[in-house]
């Protein structure tokens, strides 16, 4: 293991020499898997470094260019082409938009209601966009949702749901509440419907939150 962040920074440096090199040659245009690959790590290498960061400022600011490093790549790829590609990377943009809300939420606690909600927002909206586009990879050709997922993916499925619902609950306004509580629903009914046994925990919490 590391001793802190200074030597998790220089393990770091070296390492990311490494992949942007990788990353310069397989260019996006001609080798999109590839380029990906690299993208990724880039992504994870912010990720494991952030871990060793105590300073909320600068855990935001890491967080903001692991989602830089994943966004334009995303963007640049044709979904259907790349369609495993695509659903992973929306995923995971979902899951670090929604810690860059996390670090906000923390950051504003002592600030007055309406700025913070002003100030979250942003962030909210970048989580449930990313995780709605995560989504829209299992809608079929007609662009209808199946009325059950494959077993494989049933658990990601729920929990972009979850994530959902989790980050409109950031926003204490009529129309977040509105969306987090209509999360919360599909949740519950999707999981009763179909006898769903995994996340356990979360699908008790959205059963409570749906009840409210």
């Amino acid at each position: 293991s590391l001793a802190g962040f200074d030597e998790a920074r220089r393990v770091y440096r070296r390492a990311l020499v490494r992949v942007l090199q990788a990353k310069a040659h397989y260019q996006l245009d001609g080798y999109v898997s590839d380029h990906y690959v690299c993208a990724n790590l880039e992504a994870q290498l912010l990720g494991a470094l952030v871990l060793y960061e105590t300073d909320a400022r600068r855990v935001l600011a890491m967080h903001r260019r692991r989602a830089a490093v994943l966004q334009p790549v995303l963007d640049a790829i044709n979904p259907k082409a790349y369609h495993a590609i695509g659903r992973q990377m929306a995923f995971d943009l979902g899951t670090i938009y929604g810690d860059i809300l996390d670090v906000r939420q923390l950051m504003l606690r002592d600030q007055p209601a309406e700025r913070a909600r002003a100030k979250l927002q942003p962030a909210v909206d970048a989580t449930t966009r990313a995780l709605y586009r995560f989504l829209d990879f299992f809608r079929d050709a007609q662009g209808e949702m199946p009325e059950r997922v494959d077993a494989e993916n049933e658990e990601v499925f729920l929990t972009a749901h979850f994530n959902i619902a989790r980050a409109h609950g950031k926003l204490d306004d009529r129309e977040s509440l509105a969306a987090s509580l209509r999360a919360y629903e599909f949740i519950r009914a999707y999981a009763d419907k179909h006898d769903v046994v995994c996340m356990r925990d979360e699908l008790k919490m959205a059963r409570e939150m749906a009840e409210l």
